[in-house]
C-alpha cells in the first residue's frame, strides 16, 4: 500500500525533550542516549516509559513504586505458565510496518522486498518463543516525516496508524533524536495510535537484532539490565548477582543473569557494587541487551513466557489466525468479482506469497509449487484456490487469515 498524507494539527499531553549539554554529551530527560552512529543508549523505550509515568504523577524511584507489578504477567508464577516448548503451537502476531518516503513517493527508506526480508530474519529471533510474525507494507509519502523531530513523532503515529487494536505499528524513517523506541503493553498508548515502535533507519540493519529488541518491549520485555541499570542503585529493585529472588527484581527473569549495561560481544568485566561479587556470565547474545547487533540472537524461555502472556492478556486483539488453521474447512462460493479484488490486493509482484502463508496450501501456478514471480498467475490457476480462500456464505477474503 502507497499513502500520501499530510500532517495535522493536534494538542500534545507532553513532548519528550532532548538536549546536549556543555560538553557535548547527548541526553534525554537528563539520561544520555547515543546518537545514530552511537553503539550505545540507541534504545529510547524505557526513558520514554518513565518520562510517561512522571507525567502521571508517578516516580518510578520512589522506594514504594520501586519494583512494581503492572499486571498478571509480573507474577513468576503465571509467567512460568506460559513458557513455551518446542511442539507449543505458533502465534502470529500482525504488523503495520510503515516506511516513511518523499510526498512524491521517491526515496522509500526500503523496499517490499527487504521488508519481507526483516520480517523473515526477526521471525528466525522469535522462533524458540514460538512467536511469529506477519504483516502488511504501507508506504508513506509525507516529506515533513521522512527526517522526523521529537514534536513530529506522535503527529505522524496518529495519521498513519493502522487500526491500533488490531496492528503493531511499526514506522521506519530518519529520526533526529537519534534512538529508535517502542511502547510496553502496559503503557497507557499500547493500543493507541501513539503506541507501537519507531524505528530509525541506522538501526535498520544486520541481522535486525534492533528491531527483534523493540518488539521484544511492545511484548513487555525490560532490558536485560534493568535491574542494574535502570532502577536506584542496590535499592528494592536491584537485581545483585547474589540475589535469590530474581525472578521479583529487575527485568523479573531469573534466567537473565544481572549485569550492566554492555557493549562487547563477551561477558560484562568488573564486579557488582552492591555486593562486591563479580558480574559473570552477562548473557551478551540476549536480544534485550545493548551488544554488538550480530552478537544479539537470543530470547530466553522466562522472556518466552512473558512475551507469550502479555500477548494473550492485552494484545490477543493483534493475534492473526494461524498458519495451520486459516485454510481448513473453506468452500467456496466467491465470484470472478471477487477473485480480481483480492489478485489485485494481494499479488505484488516479487513479494505476494511472502505475507500470504495460506498459499503453501495450495499449487497456484500447476507445476507443483508456488510461482515465486507472481507473474504467471491466470484466473484458472486462481480458482483452484477458492476452497481455500474463501467461507462459505459471506466471501471472506484471505486478509482474515492474517
Amino acid at each position: 500500500m502507497i499513502r500520501a498524507v499530510r500532517s495535522i494539527a493536534l494538542f500534545l499531553v507532553f513532548l519528550p525533550i532532548a538536549a546536549v549539554s556543555a560538553d557535548g554529551e547527548r541526553s534525554y530527560n537528563g539520561l544520555p542516549y547515543g546518537g545514530v552512529n552511537d553503539t550505545a543508549g540507541w534504545c529510547g523505550t524505557q526513558i520514554r516509559f518513565e518520562q510517561e509515568l512522571r507525567a502521571i504523577g508517578y516516580d518510578p524511584e520512589a522506594s514504594a513504586f520501586a519494583c512494581p507489578e503492572y499486571g498478571p504477567c509480573d507474577n513468576p508464577s503465571t509467567r512460568d505458565d506460559w513458557v513455551p516448548e518446542p511442539s507449543t503451537p505458533l502465534v502470529y502476531i500482525r504488523l503495520a510496518i510503515h516506511v516513511l518516503a518523499h510526498s512524491d513517493g521517491s526515496y522509500p527508506f526500503t523496499t517490499p522486498e527487504l521488508v519481507q526480508a526483516a520480517v523473515d530474519s526477526v521471525n528466525q529471533h522469535f522462533l524458540s518463543s514460538r512467536i511469529q510474525l506477519v504483516h502488511v507494507f504501507d508506504q508513506v509519502n509525507a516529506t515533513e516525516w521522512r527526517v522526523l523531530s521529537e514534536s513530529e513523532i506522535d503527529p505522524m503515529k496518529i495519521a498513519t496508524a493502522f487500526d491500533p487494536t488490531r496492528y503493531l505499528n511499526v514506522w521506519l524513517t530518519n529520526v533526529l533524536f537519534g534512538y529508535s523506541f517502542a511502547t510496553f503493553p502496559f503503557a497507557s498508548g499500547a493500543r493507541e495510535p501513539t503506541g507501537g515502535i519507531v524505528m530509525g533507519q541506522n538501526h535498520w540493519s544486520g541481522n535486525h537484532s534492533a528491531f527483534a529488541h523493540e518488539i521484544g518491549h511492545c511484548f513487555g520485555l525490560w532490558h536485560i539490565f534493568h535491574g542494574v541499570d535502570e532502577v536506584t542503585r542496590c535499592g528494592p529493585c536491584y537485581e545483585a548477582v547474589n540475589a535469590s529472588d530474581r525472578d521479583l527484581l529487575g527485568d523479573l527473569c531469573s534466567d537473565t543473569p544481572p549485569a550492566p549495561a554492555w557493549y562487547e560481544c563477551s561477558n560484562a568485566i568488573g564486579v557488582d557494587s552492591c555486593t562486591g561479587l563479580p558480574w559473570g556470565d552477562s548473557q551478551p547474545e540476549n536480544l534485550m541487551g545493548y551488544t554488538p547487533i550480530d552478537c544479539r540472537n537470543l530470547f530466553t524461555p522466562q522472556q518466552g513466557g512473558r512475551m507469550r502472556c502479555w500477548i494473550a492478556d492485552v494484545l490477543s486483539g493483534w493475534i492473526a489466525v494461524s498458519q495451520e488453521s486459516c485454510c481448513q474447512d473453506r468452500v467456496g462460493d466467491a465470484n470472478y468479482a471477487d477473485i480480481s479484488v483480492m489478485v489485485d490486493a494481494k499479488f505484488i509482484t516479487g513479494s505476494c506469497f511472502g505475507r500470504i502463508p495460506c498459499l503453501s496450501e495450495a499449487d497456484v501456478n500447476q507445476s507443483g509449487g508456488l510461482d515465486p514471480d507472481c507473474d504467471d498467475i491466470t484466473m484458472g490457476d486462481i480458482s483452484q484456490l477458492i476452497d481455500y480462500l474463501f467461507i462459505t456464505g459471506p466471501t471472506l477474503g484471505l486478509a482474515e487469515c492474517l
